[in-house]
């Protein structure tokens, strides 16, 4: 019912194997994948691209990004460039995509979430800027103009 009203649909799953993730991966376009530089989320990530390859022999149109999560804003540690060499090394999928943009660690989204705002609201510049940016890339993946997804 929702397909016939809408033309953008944000579906919000658990990465877990589930009937529901698996429903709305069959009917997605886009499948937006946060992953973060942890053993744990790297496990889930593996699981989550051979899922993707796997739905994709039922629904051909299906394509994913990924976005690094949670990256620490420390230049000196190599986690951001481990996560990347790791995602480049396990992803032989085409239609699978590493986003340019990061979201990194940063306290500004834990602090606008209990103060009850979106970040775009919340007074911190380089995460304002880091989301804008990141919305921006996933705009562009998806071919939608930015005042559409409102």
């Amino acid at each position: 019912q929702m397909m016939d009203k809408y033309e953008y649909i944000l579906i919000d799953t658990k990465g877990e194997h589930s009937k529901e993730s698996q429903r709305a991966m069959l009917l997605s376009d886009w499948v937006l994948i946060p992953t973060t530089p942890s053993q744990l989320d790297t496990a889930v990530l593996l699981d989550m691209l051979e899922r993707i390859r796997d739905i994709q022999a039922l629904n051909e149109n299906l394509k994913a990004c990924i976005v690094m999560n949670r990256i620490p804003t420390i230049p000196t540690l190599k986690e951001k460039k481990a996560l990347i060499d790791f995602i480049n090394q396990n992803n032989a999928n085409e239609s699978v995509f590493l986003m340019d943009n990061i979201l990194s660690e940063r306290i500004a989204y834990k602090r606008s979430v209990s103060e009850g705002m979106g970040v775009m609201e919340y007074n911190d510049n380089k995460a304002k800027n880091e989301w804008s940016q990141f919305y921006d890339e996933l705009s562009g993946y998806l071919g939608v103009k930015n005042d559409e997804m409102v």
